[in-house]
């Protein structure tokens, strides 16, 4: 038992690693820089058609 707690924590050491240079790398700065933006951004209101706003209320019955 003590072995796979070793191993389980290796593990998760690893997965943690690999999300944190993957949510760091360079290649995932633009995004960041895009969505840092969007609270400064107008809202565009006539942008949103019918179909979506059906789209959005047939889900919202489904569940």
């Amino acid at each position: 038992m003590h072995t796979f707690h070793i191993v389980w924590t290796i593990s998760m050491l690893v997965i943690f690693t690999a999300i944190i240079m993957w949510a760091f790398s360079r290649r995932r700065r633009l995004d960041f820089d895009e969505a840092a933006q969007l609270p400064l951004e107008p809202d565009d209101y006539n942008r949103i058609t019918v179909t979506d706003a059906e789209q959005k209320n047939r889900r919202v019955e489904k569940k």
